[in-house]
């Protein structure tokens, strides 16, 4: 469970700290018999509490995308290192000199114990990365020098652990040398039994940790993601979880079908790493599996009757971009809900109706979803959410803009005499929280 995140010097970001802490002191009565889950427990303290959600609204150019963007770097670099990330993707603040280097810290909690991962880089090398277990250091590595005495065990020493570091992470440009791979990555992938602290942490970040910067997700990725193996039988009951959810959203089509056909990839291969690739089809997706020799062409198919009561066949993008959109995003948002993730997702409610918005939201809010504390970051702009009375002030965020600051962020629970009864979307509107555009502040 995230319980913050703080970014310095990306793009529109001098200085910003994401807060997901359950900030209205004393549960409300009732909570635990509730079916609106009101808080996470990170732990048995009251301190420790966090929230589902995180909806976070701003003025365009204000920098809400800018927070959800830097998480998209911090997880590139973090699954395949420095390399990966494009020159256009890396960008520290241009209107102020605050040097070349971007800063990401991620606070969380896993197995009730409190996790800190602090990473900093600049555009060719990291120059820093640290973590911390209960504000102890497991290990700590600064411009190339690492101390691992937090994770040494027999067999592997500090010194061992400074040796696979250099191997495994170190490269050199002009004459010297810099790090362009996280040791957190490396190590758990080269000794995945040096540690379990470090397991657990990497393998949060690199597969509960998901990012989108956008709501539209393919299909056949959602019903992938999903899925628990590439089996036929895995991916068929991914795709129905999908589809039952689909028909509750009310959305007039009858039924979905998924169809799959199976070919030898040697069929199609031209020379090595090189295949002819069957003629191109929105309504088609193509995986290519080189270990299998496998290539996988899969449809999915919708259903509508016409006016003689016959179904009538369609591919899913004769469908409304509503429709595309919400098929891909049950498939993730259930992915997380059952891993006890995290969703960061910009404009979420892009192209989606305001009720169908308010149903894909509320499983995060729903305990009979909810179960594995799964917590949802999303930018938004429609402030239906706001007099959506399930929400409280903990879970609204408002991003502003201004030379002194570069981009801030406040919570509605920061700012003095709200009480969760308010109409939070007219007193929003009418700028008392800002976070709007100029001419109407």
């Amino acid at each position: 469970m995230l319980s913050k995140v703080t970014i310095k010097n990306f793009k529109s970001i001098e200085d910003l700290t994401l807060d997901l802490t359950f900030a209205e002191g004393k549960a409300p009565n009732g909570y635990k018999t509730s079916n609106i889950l009101l808080f996470l427990e990170a732990t048995s303290k009251p301190e420790d509490r966090l929230v589902p959600i995180v909806n976070i609204y701003g003025a365009n150019a204000s920098g809400k995308s800018n927070i959800i963007l830097a998480l998209f770097c911090f997880e590139m670099i973090l699954l395949q290192g420095i390399k990966a990330l494009p020159l256009k993707l890396f960008s520290t603040n241009k209107l102020k000199n605050l040097g070349n280097e971007t800063v990401m810290q991620l606070d969380f909690f896993l197995k009730k114990r409190r996790y800190q991962y602090y990473l900093s880089y600049s555009q060719y090398s990291i120059s820093e990365e640290k973590l911390l277990l209960d504000n102890e250091e497991l290990f700590s590595i600064k411009n190339g020098n690492g101390d691992f005495k937090g994770i040494e065990i027999k067999g592997y020493s500090n010194d061992d652990l400074k040796r696979r570091f250099e191997i495994s992470c170190l490269s050199t440009l002009d004459g010297k040398k810099m790090q362009i791979n996280t040791f957190l990555s490396s190590v758990t992938t080269d000794l995945p039994s040096l540690s379990d602290h470090l397991n657990l942490v990497s393998r949060f970040l690199k597969e509960s940790l998901v990012v989108s910067l956008n709501n539209e997700i393919l299909a056949d990725f959602s019903i992938d993601q999903l899925a628990k193996t590439n089996k036929e039988e895995d991916i068929k009951e991914a795709f129905d979880r999908i589809s039952d959810f689909i028909k509750r959203l009310d959305i007039d089509i009858e039924r979905f079908k998924y169809e799959q056909k199976k070919d030898m990839l040697s069929k199609y291969e031209v020379n090595k790493d090189q295949y002819r690739i069957p003629a191109h089809d929105l309504n088609k997706s193509i995986h290519i599996n080189k270990e299998d020799n496998l290539i996988r062409i899969s449809e999915i198919k919708s259903f509508h009757k016409n006016d003689k009561g016959k179904e009538v066949s369609f591919g899913l993008y004769e469908e409304s971009v509503g429709t595309r959109i919400a098929f891909g995003l049950i498939g993730t948002m259930l992915k997380v809900l059952d891993k006890g993730g995290v969703l960061i997702i910009d404009e979420l409610d892009r192209s989606l109706h305001t009720l169908v918005l308010k149903s894909l939201m509320r499983i995060f809010k729903d305990k009979e979803y909810n179960k594995n504390n799964a917590q949802l970051i999303c930018v938004l702009h429609n402030t239906d959410i706001l007099d959506d009375d399930i929400y409280k002030m903990s879970e609204f965020s408002f991003v502003n803009k201004n030379l002194k600051r570069g981009s801030f962020i406040k919570r509605l629970s920061d700012f003095e005499g709200i009480r969760n009864d308010m109409n939070f979307r007219d007193r929003y509107l009418n700028g008392l929280y800002s976070g709007i555009p100029y001419p109407f502040n």
